[in-house]
């Protein structure tokens, strides 16, 4: 077997090939940094009722619902510390948190102390703020 029949290909003869730009985007893609201060996502089940208000003061203040709903987020675990027990209901209607990574962190902290999902602490957390009117 000679050096031609070594390859499949015979046209490269063994030369490396030149990247494509679909490599050089994955490259890119693996190279990424995360940054430190990168924002986390919730989504959280809220009422009808709530969900009506909370686009009426998006449209009031002109901002999205999710701006609003994550500066109560932030204000909630910034000022308080307890947060009374809350019945976790699932419904149709969902908001969105853009969260810090700290207010996150709390989020984590208080449902590993509630024993149950980040999900229905941050949804304990805002219904409190809700009740409290910071929206």
């Amino acid at each position: 077997m000679g050096e031609k029949d070594k390859y499949f290909n015979r046209i490269s003869n063994g030369k490396p090939k030149r990247p494509t730009q679909h490599d050089i985007k994955r490259e890119i893609l693996i190279q990424k940094v995360h940054h430190i201060d990168r924002h986390v996502d919730i989504k959280v089940y809220v009422t009808e009722e709530e969900h009506a208000y909370l686009n009426q003061q998006a449209k009031f203040k002109q901002s999205s619902v999710t701006k609003i709903c994550t500066n109560a987020l932030k204000k909630v675990t910034s000022e308080y510390r307890e947060f009374p027990e809350f019945e976790y209901e699932k419904s149709a209607y969902m908001v969105h948190f853009s969260v810090p990574r700290a207010c996150y962190n709390q989020i984590v902290g208080h449902s590993v102390n509630w024993k149950c999902s980040i999900r229905e602490a941050t949804q304990r957390v805002f219904n409190y703020g809700y009740e409290l009117g910071l929206l």
